[in-house]
């Protein structure tokens, strides 16, 4: 009761004034009551002041969170200044900033909530002061103190990195500290991250932790530039290493040259490893990079990938382009079942009538047939149109929508004869007649002379979410 008492006198202090007063009256009141013991001797407020006093209060954590500067967290009232020209040397430097765990009424019924971790103080600028942090944290096995002090290693000023590097390099330093200065190196985006990782993997008693931190500090720099330590690469055809590191391996060499560690992936999904192939399929979904998407589009497709595809489905479509824009319907197939699936186009609404989408190949031809790929409640197009070289749009097929038995198909309706060459076409959907939302994840233009043609780019009267390519194309893998 008593800790708990002060904790809370605190934060009324912090908060200041009468405000705090009262607030600490709440506080107090509101600990006694639910331990049984007496309340203070004070009137408890209304709800709409407590209210009002929580409001102050959040406002504060708030503002302390986002600025983490002493200046923004109001205090009592302290002393007049000195004059200008003053100095107090022999004044003692202000206690440093702690944590707390607050609890506050969180309604005027009684009940409580907890704010964990508090903080009242100014954020750590000084790289000997966070250096100094770090190590309490570490002896007092605060893991939570420590992880959150490797994520601050940004903010600290320009000299934190020859220290942490001085830790990293002296094996008589505690294994945490030295785990802990390499993550915040990496969390800097340090120059010559590659050289350090390459420095702890070639350390046969690094330990496992000490190894991934590692790897991912060598991912980290691939994407600044850096080129991949050889001791990372040589891990991708190392047998003897655990899954987990070979994968993190493979996401490192993947962000440093995509296309020159495609064979690696091919490789591992062709092989009769079941965990490297896992792991492929999880480093491809990772990488996000478009250089990778010709990879990353045959590989969701395969039917024996299906298992354990979806993270790499979400990343094909988050790659190309916004999930279920005009442009998930350019390209060769992607979605590899029926269903909502981001990779195909899906207009805004389920049901609002006519919509068009308009594809444009890069080749003229005079259609054969256009497929379509109907993926999730196929059996709302109604028209195809074809748009010659002249600008003028002519009408290929109209027909009545029906939904099919089918959860998705192929659909190639038989075009009109005398067709002039097209580069571009138009679909029309009328949405209110079949329910639901009618997606389409790929259509293909086959001309009279035998070509096959997948749309470059694409459009749409309505799309679940706009595009983020201003041209409509999406990105080409090369």
């Amino acid at each position: 009761m008593r800790r708990s008492a002060l904790a809370w006198l605190a934060v009324g202090l912090l908060v200041g004034g009468a405000a705090g007063a009262a607030l600490c009256a709440v506080l107090l009141g509101a600990h006694a009551d639910a331990v049984g013991a007496a309340p203070a001797p004070t009137a408890t407020p209304d709800a709409a002041r407590v209210r009002e006093l929580e409001a102050e209060l959040a406002a504060l954590r708030d503002r302390d969170r986002d600025t983490r500067a002493a200046s923004r967290v109001r205090a009592a009232p302290t002393a007049p200044s000195e004059p200008s020209g003053a100095e107090r040397p022999d004044q003692p430097a202000p206690a440093p900033p702690t944590l707390t765990d607050v609890v506050v009424v969180s309604s005027v019924d009684g009940s409580f909530r907890t704010w964990k971790s508090l903080v009242v103080g100014p954020q750590v600028a000084s790289a000997a002061e966070w250096l100094q942090r770090l190590r309490d944290a570490v002896a007092a096995g605060n893991a939570g103190a420590v992880a959150g002090l490797v994520q601050t290693a940004p903010g600290v000023d320009a000299g934190l990195d020859d220290l942490l590097r001085g830790i990293l390099r002296t094996p008589s330093e505690p294994a945490a500290v030295r785990l802990s200065a390499l993550q915040a190196l990496t969390q800097r985006g340090a120059d010559g991250l590659e050289l350090l990782a390459d420095e702890v993997l070639r350390d046969g008693a690094a330990s496992s932790e000490m190894r991934a931190a590692a790897i991912g500090a060598a991912e980290v720099a691939a994407r600044n530039g850096a080129a991949l330590p050889a001791s990372v690469g040589a891990l991708l055809y190392d047998g003897s290493v655990a899954a987990a590191e070979r994968e993190a391996a493979l996401r490192a060499a993947l962000a440093a040259d995509p296309v020159g560690y495609d064979g690696v992936v091919a490789a591992w999904l062709d092989g009769t490893d079941v965990v490297a192939r896992r792991a492929a399929l999880s480093a491809l979904a990772g990488s996000r990079d478009a250089r990778l998407l010709p990879r990353m589009t045959s590989t969701v497709m395969r039917d024996d990938l299906r298992e354990h595809a979806q993270p790499l489905v979400d990343a094909v479509a988050e790659t190309k382009d916004n999930r279920w824009s005009a442009v998930q319907a350019t390209g060769a197939p992607d979605t590899p079942y029926a269903g909502d699936v981001a990779t195909a186009w899906a207009s805004r609404n389920a049901e609002m009538g006519r919509v068009t989408l308009e594809l444009r190949y890069a080749r003229a031809v005079v259609p054969a047939q256009v497929r379509i790929h109907e993926t999730l409640n196929p059996g709302a197009v109604v028209r195809l149109l074809g748009r010659a070289d002249d600008g003028a749009w002519r009408e290929l097929w109209q027909g009545a929508a029906a939904a099919p038995v089918e959860k998705e198909r192929w659909f190639a309706p038989p075009l009109a004869a005398g067709l002039a060459a097209v580069s571009e076409v138009r679909i029309e959907l009328d949405t209110d007649a079949v329910t639901g939302w009618n997606e389409i994840d790929a259509v293909e233009l086959i001309g009279t002379d035998g070509t096959r043609q997948w749309a470059e780019s694409a459009s749409a009267s309505s799309a679940y979410s706009p595009s983020r390519s201003p041209t409509g194309r999406g990105p080409t893998g090369r």
